[in-house]
């Protein structure tokens, strides 16, 4: 982290603030990622990230008003950034909101096609919407594509235990067991 922070020293752009508040993030200094993170919205260049990330860093620190100013602009600045997709989303699930925050999944996807985050949201939103079918349709289709996946599989093993067929809960996660080992829902 102090490396860091020596690289981008002197930087006044809002990506220099972003990459410094995450430092001191990391450095445990929550007062100096506060301000960098402050900082880095009055400060020049495009703001998209760093305004997702203060969004995060701020519900968190459950001020969920300030995160959800924070997000929705991060959506409207150019260019937009994933992250501001993603800060919506979850932004959505806190209020309880499934069907914004799979709206926010798919604009995401649309603009961001590759983007593993998007997809997996989308998926955990689907499931917890009770839309199973399309949940397994999508884990399905990324499945074939990385059939290795272990987020993928550990979201089948769920369809399959929603099933009650612990047979193929077992089959599906067995083999992954090391990789999941600091994932105790797994």
């Amino acid at each position: 982290f102090d490396a860091a922070l020596s690289q981008i020293d002197g930087h006044t752009s809002a990506e220099a603030y972003r990459l410094r508040a995450l430092a001191w993030i990391g450095k445990q200094d929550i007062a100096k990622a506060a301000d960098a993170f402050a900082a880095g919205e009055k400060a020049s260049g495009p703001k998209s990230r760093l305004l997702a990330d203060y969004s995060k860093f701020m519900g968190q620190s459950h001020d969920l008003a300030a995160a959800q100013r924070l997000a929705s602009a991060a959506i409207k600045a150019q260019p937009v950034a994933i992250t501001a997709y993603l800060a919506n989303a979850d932004l959505a699930l806190v209020r309880g909101d499934t069907g914004a925050a799979l709206k926010l999944y798919d604009d995401a996807l649309n603009v961001f096609p590759e983007s593993r985050a998007a997809e997996l949201g989308k998926i955990a939103a689907l499931g917890d919407a009770a839309r199973f079918d399309d949940a397994e349709a999508m884990i399905d289709a990324g499945l074939k594509v990385r059939p290795g996946d272990a987020d993928l599989i550990f979201f089948k093993a769920r369809m399959s235990a929603k099933e009650g067929n612990w047979a193929e809960v077992r089959k599906l996660l067995q083999p992954l067991e090391d990789s999941f080992a600091k994932r105790p829902r797994a």
